[in-house]
């Protein structure tokens, strides 16, 4: 291979670019940002589209500087491309910083490859790509079958590697060892059109530049096998050559010049356009309603949590757990305190699953350390907590929800009212609606077959509750417990309609089941499709929160704390998507993790200050026995 021009020129450009920036342009009562050079276009396109020009003056310091300075209360706004570390973060409480984190995309690598060679090689190990891209492949990797050793093919390779001082060289230089990348490549800033028109070419490129032209998989050790760039493995953490792009915001400085409009841009769903206008890719929908509920909860006065803590699972833990709760709960909580008690068979557990209104009233007469309900504790049930001396601590985990499924083909309405549900699956509706006219006579004459879970399901209880029409089903319809089953008998039958779980969805669209679609239901306020955003926001009428609600005096318990840590680990991942919570991703457990380390520590905190407050007391009441005396 020949090199091509490798444009020190534009190298020197981009460099002064980046790091001169509109920093030297400072004003005096601009609000001051530093941070990364990465992040700085992404930064200047969000400032554009709120149309904040002179409200900021940006410096590109590097992450790291950036954050310090941002923690001594030098700057009002940090970006970065690396996490807060725990060094920072005690910098910032050192010098009384509340932040506040926001993800606002990805710099995210795609390999591409000329179609002959993404026929011959669809996913490279982290093996292969040091073999191709290394400095130590220079002039020794100049065919494909020297990499494919099982491959009798003879096709030349033409490696592509984006300028030096780019971020694209800076991400593939992380994931390639020794010092750079291999002399004989050709320099390209288009490498997407280079190994297209190049047999045997192989490139990299920002996966927004990639367009059309199919990215390999990579294969690491923390993928778990073969996976395709993009914004859902990166958050997953199965694809590593990402750069995260993060901005944190000092919460006191929220007034100053352009903070609230920028913001109000960070947690809207405009962002993602932006985003990609400036070459990054967009997060997911569910880290862009996470940025919105930090930004309340900063507005609030609440504490956002930034990163997962650095707690420390005891080598040994014993005692007693107390647990109880709704039976909506009983089978995700069971199994994971049966695989948490495995690991740790000192620990006495009692789990009782006799609904929320009784589980929180035990907890609060101190009789459970925690209960897992489907709603928060009412006023007279924190009352009760308090004429015991202690506060709660509640968590949202997470939302379940069922949908309705019917035969695309047929005349079954496209959205109904919540009271239907009744009408429909109700034990009056038994033997009296037996057509969708029956419900309402503008509905189409077609007759109503129903497909449904078991009697006794807790989906079927579910489902009625909504319809506040008691908890029994109508049993004159078919039963099976198959969702497979009962999508594929509906999709067969004209005026077909069954329910599942969100979770059972997506399993029978997998499967390729076709001639079936959701129905929209109406809870008086208009109709609402199912989806990740509707079920997470509960305006899906059929959306389930499970909330967590414990004893805070109690959380400082060593097994307690041990245990929840374990029930928003990953280790746990594989149950909390086995018990159908919706859109749960290891970055939503980091994010559980996170608020429980804030809540370990503010119950160890307050429980230093019951035992100052006692020995306070104690302390008065040996001066006034000493006085009398």
């Amino acid at each position: 291979m020949v090199p091509s021009v490798r444009l020190p020129a534009l190298a020197v450009l981009l460099f002064v670019a980046l790091f001169a920036g509109p920093g030297l342009l400072a004003q005096d009562d601009a609000t001051r940002v530093t941070g990364s050079a990465i992040v700085e276009p992404l930064l200047q396109a969000m400032i554009t589209a709120a149309e904040i020009d002179d409200a900021f003056v940006s410096e590109t310091t590097g992450s790291r500087t950036g954050l310090t300075l941002l923690c001594e209360g030098e700057s009002a706004l940090s970006t970065s491309t690396q996490a807060i570390n725990q060094d920072l973060m005690q910098l910032c409480d050192d010098n009384d910083v509340a932040l506040v984190e926001f993800a606002l995309g990805y710099n995210i690598l795609a390999l591409v490859a000329h179609p002959g060679v993404a026929e011959l090689v669809p996913c490279l190990d982290e093996g292969q790509i040091k073999e191709i891209f290394a400095p130590s492949a220079t002039g020794a990797a100049t065919n494909w079958n020297q990499l494919l050793e099982d491959s009798p093919t003879d096709l030349e390779m033409s490696v592509h590697v984006p300028p030096e001082l780019t971020a694209t060289h800076g991400l593939l230089d992380s994931i390639v060892s020794g010092d750079g990348l291999r002399d004989d490549a050709w320099v390209t800033t288009d490498a997407v059109a280079e190994v297209n028109e190049t047999p045997g070419g192989i490139g990299v490129a920002l996966l927004e530049q990639v367009q059309d032209t199919p990215a390999l998989s990579l294969s690491t050790a923390d993928s778990e096998g073969c996976r395709a760039p993009s914004a859902e493995t990166v958050e997953d953490g199965l694809y590593t050559a990402a750069n995260q792009l993060l901005l944190y915001v000092n919460v006191d400085r929220f007034t100053e010049a352009g903070v609230s409009e920028l913001l109000e841009l960070v947690a809207s769903d405009d962002l993602a356009a932006v985003v990609r206008s400036a070459g990054f890719t967009p997060t997911t929908e569910a880290v862009t309603r996470d940025n919105r509920e930090r930004l309340s909860a900063a507005q609030q006065g609440e504490s956002a949590p930034l990163v997962a803590g650095d707690f420390v699972m005891p080598e040994t833990i014993a005692g007693a757990l107390r647990i109880g709760g709704s039976g909506t709960s009983f089978d995700f909580v069971n199994i994971t305190l049966e695989a948490f008690q495995t690991q740790n068979p000192g620990l006495s557990t009692s789990i009782l699953h006799y609904g929320a209104t009784a589980g929180l009233r035990d907890l609060c007469a101190g009789a459970l350390d925690l209960v897992f309900t489907t709603r928060l504790p009412l006023d007279e049930e924190l009352a009760a907590c308090s004429e015991n001396n202690f506060d709660t601590f509640s968590l949202q985990l997470g939302s379940k929800a069922l949908v309705l499924l019917a035969n695309a083909e047929g005349a079954a309405p496209a959205c109904l009212g919540t009271g239907e549900l009744g009408s429909v699956w109700g034990v009056d509706s038994a033997g009296s609606a037996l057509n969708w006219q029956d419900l309402n006579s503008d509905y189409a004459d077609e007759k109503m077959v129903l497909f449904a879970p078991r009697p006794g399901s807790q989906q079927m209880d579910q489902l009625l509750a909504v319809s506040e029409s008691g908890l029994v089903g109508r049993n004159d319809i078919e039963f099976d417990n198959d969702p497979l089953y009962r999508a594929a008998a509906t999709a067969n039958v004209p005026g077909a309609l069954t329910f599942m779980t969100w979770r059972d969805f997506n399993a029978v669209l997998a499967s390729g089941q076709e001639r079936i679609r959701l129905m929209q239901l109406d809870a008086g306020t208009g109709c609402v499709a199912p989806s990740p955003a509707s079920i997470l926001d509960n305006s899906w009428p059929l959306s389930q929160n499970t909330w967590l609600v414990a004893n805070r005096n109690r959380m400082t318990l060593p097994q307690l704390q041990a245990f929840l840590w374990y029930l928003a680990s990953e280790d746990n991942l594989g149950n909390w998507q086995d018990a159908a919570f919706v859109d749960v991703r290891p970055a939503t457990l980091q994010t559980l993790q996170a608020t429980l380390t804030v809540a370990f520590d503010e119950a160890t905190m307050a429980a230093l200050a019951r035992m100052d407050d006692g020995a306070d007391e104690q302390g008065a009441d040996g001066t006034e026995s000493e006085e009398s005396g």
